[in-house]
């Protein structure tokens, strides 16, 4: 990956976030997932809360959210979890039942998730091999608050579930996000696009 990996003990700021995204789509065209590991999740209406209220701990608010949509069906997850259900090290990532390893060149992620709104569960492991590393750090704003990397812009990703039962094979993609502010505090929209071929490419571009 890089010198550093996927760097999940990054330092996270009082009000902040850090996040790791990986999606792929299956080489039949037929499946897809995005799962993204939330440490002060951008999403959470309870983080939201606490950040009105003053300083907020982001490793209060944690969360694994998997989507998995094509002819599995459509399932979705994100248990918001505290501080006690956080375990990090550079390499290393885990969000209650789930986690995140990585080493030199792969990813793999262990789940273990609930839906919603209608419980079921979203078990199994994806692996993701990366075949094109990103090196570098984008920053998103002026001041450099807010800031991008493209950890693996290209990559293989294999996928074995037992819950839905389905296994498939395909493309993806993998990077992380971190803030040092609110992204509310200095965004008003935000858009995300990527795009595999013989010159893939990712971008996040705020508004």
């Amino acid at each position: 990956m890089h010198p550093r990996g996927p760097d999940f003990a990054v330092a996270i700021t009082p009000g902040g976030y850090a996040w790791w995204y990986v999606d792929a789509l299956s080489d039949d065209g037929r499946h897809g997932l995005t799962v993204i590991a939330f440490i002060g999740s951008v999403f959470s209406p309870y983080y939201a809360a606490a950040r009105r209220r003053g300083p907020a701990d982001p490793r209060r608010h944690c969360a694994v959210n998997v989507a998995l949509y094509g002819a599995c069906g459509h399932r979705w997850t994100m248990t918001e979890r505290g501080a006690a259900a956080l375990t990090r090290t550079p390499a290393t990532l885990a969000i209650g039942p789930s986690s995140l390893v990585a080493d030199d060149t792969s990813l793999t992620l262990e789940l273990d998730e609930v839906t919603a709104p209608w419980p079921s569960r979203v078990r199994g492991t994806i692996r993701l091999a990366a075949a094109l590393r990103g090196d570098h750090v984008v920053p998103l704003d002026a001041a450099g608050r807010h800031r991008w990397r493209p950890i693996a812009p290209r990559a293989r990703v294999e996928v074995k579930l037992t819950h839905p039962a389905v296994s498939w094979s395909g493309h993806g993609y993998f990077d992380s996000n971190v803030g040092d502010a609110p992204l509310e505090q200095d965004f008003h929209a935000w858009h995300w696009s990527r795009a595999d071929g013989l010159s893939a490419s990712a971008a996040n571009s705020p508004d």
